[in-house]
């Protein structure tokens, strides 16, 4: 009984670890992308950007060659079962978390080897101001960003959990994940009702609701 309970022990322990780190990766992006829209640290935080997707890619790659996943992938078999283990569904998820990492490589280098040429091209002697077009497409690839992380965060949680055999793991990846949401449905319904009462001041002190 104690040499099982030990077991557990040392596997859950070994576990947190591997969450921490990708707790670290949630902040660091978060943060990044807070502060992604100033333009007096944008390049800054886009080389951030670039090396914190450079060691996304070695631990994503570290934890799926840990749990047989890797080699799932490379399984000749290519059965269109949706029940199978190593159909060909894990191929395509798998394929398109890493392929889609690599080409955040290359664009995210593009965006940098931009502002470089700007940086070197840039009179010292006032602020620059990026042109209209300029600044809608930054933001706009800022936006497609933020958004890709956020689903390849999603599809990489889904992948570890439905792919852990050890059923005490599985339940705190569950556990934890479902935090998150759970905070933010919370969080964003009483901002919501907030919003509400504000809205209701209008009927309340009599004030205009239309122009």
């Amino acid at each position: 009984m104690e040499s099982a309970t030990a077991e557990i022990g040392i596997k859950t322990s070994s576990f947190f670890p591997v969450i921490f780190r990708y707790i670290v990766l949630v902040v660091i992006f978060f943060l990044i992308f807070f502060f992604l829209n100033d333009k007096s640290t944008q390049f800054i935080l886009f080389i951030v950007v670039f090396i914190v997707n450079f060691f996304t890619i070695i631990f994503i790659y570290r934890d799926l060659l840990a749990t047989n996943l890797v080699s799932s992938f490379f399984d000749p078999s290519m059965s269109l079962n949706v029940q199978e283990s190593k159909s060909i569904f894990i191929k395509i998820f798998i394929g398109a978390i890493f392929s889609t990492l690599v080409l955040q490589v290359a664009s995210i280098a593009i965006m940098l080897v931009v502002f470089d040429y700007g940086k070197k091209s840039m009179n010292n002697y006032y602020t620059p101001v990026m042109t209209d077009q300029n600044t809608n497409t930054l933001n706009e690839y800022i936006l497609w960003l933020k958004s890709y992380f956020i689903i390849i965060g999603v599809l990489v949680y889904v992948i570890a959990v439905s792919y852990t055999k050890n059923e005490k793991i599985r339940n705190i990846l569950i556990n934890l994940g479902c935090i998150l949401p759970a905070g933010f449905l919370l969080g964003s319904s009483i901002y919501g009702t907030m919003l509400a009462v504000k809205f209701l001041d209008n009927k309340k002190y009599k004030r205009a609701l239309y122009k």
